[in-house]
Protein backbone atom coordinates (compact mmCIF):
# COMPACT_ATOMS: atom_id res chain seq x y z
CA UNK A 1 0.00 0.00 0.00
CA UNK A 2 1.49 3.27 -1.28
CA UNK A 3 1.76 6.14 1.56
CA UNK A 4 -1.01 8.25 -0.37
CA UNK A 5 -3.18 5.67 -0.06
CA UNK A 6 -2.62 4.99 3.42
CA UNK A 7 -3.15 9.29 3.81
CA UNK A 8 -6.38 8.85 2.19
CA UNK A 9 -7.48 5.61 4.17
CA UNK A 10 -6.55 7.22 7.33
CA UNK A 11 -8.59 10.51 5.96
CA UNK A 12 -11.53 8.29 5.65
CA UNK A 13 -11.37 6.61 9.09
CA UNK A 14 -11.04 10.33 10.92
CA UNK A 15 -13.80 11.04 8.73
CA UNK A 16 -15.90 8.49 9.84
CA UNK A 17 -14.59 8.38 13.47
CA UNK A 18 -15.97 12.53 13.75
CA UNK A 19 -19.45 11.09 12.07
CA UNK A 20 -19.67 8.19 14.62
CA UNK A 21 -18.73 10.51 17.38
CA UNK A 22 -21.77 12.94 16.49
CA UNK A 23 -23.80 10.25 16.34
CA UNK A 24 -22.90 8.96 19.49
CA UNK A 25 -23.84 12.60 21.00
CA UNK A 26 -27.31 12.82 19.62
CA UNK A 27 -28.15 9.52 21.25
CA UNK A 28 -26.52 10.95 24.46
CA UNK A 29 -28.32 13.86 24.62
CA UNK A 30 -31.94 11.73 23.47
CA UNK A 31 -31.42 9.23 26.51
CA UNK A 32 -30.84 12.19 29.02
CA UNK A 33 -33.73 13.77 27.40
CA UNK A 34 -35.73 10.50 28.23
CA UNK A 35 -34.37 10.32 31.29
CA UNK A 36 -35.32 13.96 32.31
CA UNK A 37 -38.79 12.36 30.81
CA UNK A 38 -38.86 9.89 33.15
CA UNK A 39 -39.79 11.81 36.43
CA UNK A 40 -42.93 10.90 37.76
CA UNK A 41 -44.80 8.77 40.21
CA UNK A 42 -45.17 4.65 39.87
CA UNK A 43 -48.80 4.03 40.96
CA UNK A 44 -49.36 0.48 42.18
CA UNK A 45 -53.08 -1.48 42.89
CA UNK A 46 -54.32 -4.02 45.16
CA UNK A 47 -54.44 -6.59 42.65
CA UNK A 48 -51.25 -6.89 41.54
CA UNK A 49 -52.14 -9.08 38.04
CA UNK A 50 -54.71 -6.24 37.31
CA UNK A 51 -54.23 -5.21 33.75
CA UNK A 52 -56.14 -2.73 32.43
CA UNK A 53 -57.55 0.90 32.30
CA UNK A 54 -58.30 3.00 35.72
CA UNK A 55 -59.35 7.00 35.07
CA UNK A 56 -57.29 6.54 31.64
CA UNK A 57 -53.98 4.90 33.01
CA UNK A 58 -52.94 1.66 31.50
CA UNK A 59 -51.88 -0.70 34.28
CA UNK A 60 -49.85 -4.03 33.47
CA UNK A 61 -49.11 -6.37 35.68
CA UNK A 62 -50.77 -4.15 38.74
CA UNK A 63 -48.39 -0.88 37.78
CA UNK A 64 -47.97 2.29 35.52
CA UNK A 65 -46.05 4.92 35.45
CA UNK A 66 -47.86 8.43 35.70
CA UNK A 67 -44.85 11.14 34.14
CA UNK A 68 -44.81 14.19 35.80
CA UNK A 69 -44.53 15.97 32.36
CA UNK A 70 -47.25 14.57 30.78
CA UNK A 71 -50.65 16.20 30.65
CA UNK A 72 -53.60 14.40 31.11
CA UNK A 73 -56.78 15.59 29.86
CA UNK A 74 -59.08 14.34 32.30
CA UNK A 75 -57.44 16.13 34.80
CA UNK A 76 -56.80 19.35 33.41
CA UNK A 77 -58.87 22.15 35.31
CA UNK A 78 -60.06 25.07 33.16
CA UNK A 79 -60.44 28.68 34.64
CA UNK A 80 -63.41 29.62 35.56
CA UNK A 81 -64.58 32.76 33.22
CA UNK A 82 -64.02 35.71 35.17
CA UNK A 83 -67.44 36.76 35.95
CA UNK A 84 -67.82 33.51 38.20
CA UNK A 85 -64.50 34.46 39.68
CA UNK A 86 -65.62 38.33 40.07
CA UNK A 87 -67.92 36.24 43.28
CA UNK A 88 -65.53 34.87 45.13
CA UNK A 89 -63.48 36.81 47.60
CA UNK A 90 -59.99 37.71 46.94
CA UNK A 91 -58.61 35.16 49.01
CA UNK A 92 -60.79 32.45 47.38
CA UNK A 93 -59.85 33.51 44.13
CA UNK A 94 -56.04 33.03 45.37
CA UNK A 95 -56.82 29.76 46.38
CA UNK A 96 -58.27 28.66 42.93
CA UNK A 97 -55.24 30.25 41.09
CA UNK A 98 -53.08 28.37 43.56
CA UNK A 99 -55.18 24.78 42.60
CA UNK A 100 -55.37 25.73 38.73
CA UNK A 101 -51.17 25.49 38.72
CA UNK A 102 -51.64 21.64 40.04
CA UNK A 103 -50.62 19.70 37.33
CA UNK A 104 -53.07 17.42 35.58
CA UNK A 105 -50.56 14.19 36.35
CA UNK A 106 -50.64 15.26 40.17
CA UNK A 107 -54.33 15.34 40.06
CA UNK A 108 -54.72 11.94 37.99
CA UNK A 109 -52.09 10.01 41.02
CA UNK A 110 -54.37 11.68 44.01
CA UNK A 111 -57.25 10.39 42.36
CA UNK A 112 -56.23 7.22 41.76
CA UNK A 113 -54.92 7.12 45.19
CA UNK A 114 -57.83 8.86 47.01
CA UNK A 115 -60.49 7.12 44.72
CA UNK A 116 -59.20 3.82 44.43
CA UNK A 117 -57.07 3.33 47.20
CA UNK A 118 -54.18 2.76 45.03
CA UNK A 119 -50.52 3.51 46.31
CA UNK A 120 -47.75 5.61 44.59
CA UNK A 121 -44.33 6.83 44.53
CA UNK A 122 -42.54 9.46 42.96
CA UNK A 123 -39.42 9.11 41.53
CA UNK A 124 -37.39 11.38 39.54
CA UNK A 125 -35.16 11.44 37.30
CA UNK A 126 -31.62 9.99 38.99
CA UNK A 127 -33.72 7.49 40.80
CA UNK A 128 -34.07 5.54 37.23
CA UNK A 129 -32.39 2.37 38.86
CA UNK A 130 -35.02 2.16 42.03
CA UNK A 131 -37.96 2.72 39.69
CA UNK A 132 -36.68 -0.15 37.66
CA UNK A 133 -36.18 -2.22 41.12
CA UNK A 134 -39.63 -1.61 42.30
CA UNK A 135 -41.21 -2.38 38.55
CA UNK A 136 -39.28 -5.77 38.75
CA UNK A 137 -40.86 -6.75 42.27
CA UNK A 138 -44.15 -5.46 40.42
CA UNK A 139 -43.88 -8.02 37.88
CA UNK A 140 -42.25 -10.79 40.14
CA UNK A 141 -45.31 -10.13 42.16
CA UNK A 142 -47.40 -10.56 39.45
CA UNK A 143 -45.97 -13.71 37.99
CA UNK A 144 -46.58 -14.70 41.43
CA UNK A 145 -50.30 -14.35 41.23
CA UNK A 146 -50.72 -15.77 38.03
CA UNK A 147 -48.81 -18.83 39.06
CA UNK A 148 -51.20 -19.52 42.03
CA UNK A 149 -54.42 -18.62 40.19
CA UNK A 150 -53.12 -21.18 37.51
CA UNK A 151 -52.32 -23.91 40.15
CA UNK A 152 -56.22 -22.94 41.76
CA UNK A 153 -58.10 -23.36 38.39
CA UNK A 154 -56.19 -26.85 37.64
CA UNK A 155 -56.87 -27.57 40.95
CA UNK A 156 -60.55 -26.99 40.89
CA UNK A 157 -60.86 -28.63 37.43
CA UNK A 158 -59.69 -31.66 38.51
CA UNK A 159 -62.06 -31.42 41.68
CA UNK A 160 -65.02 -30.66 38.82
CA UNK A 161 -64.00 -33.12 36.46
CA UNK A 162 -64.50 -36.22 39.18
CA UNK A 163 -68.05 -34.76 40.36
CA UNK A 164 -69.35 -34.50 36.89
CA UNK A 165 -72.02 -36.73 35.38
Amino acid sequence: MSNETKQETIAELKARIAELEKEAEVKDTTIDQYKVRSEGWLVTCKNAAYQGDTADIKFQDGWAFVRKDQVYPRFVQVRSPEVVMAQFSQTERDAIEEALKIPSSKRCVDFLVNDFGYHAEFFNKDQGEELQKAINACQREAAAVREKRKEETGLMDRIMGTHQL
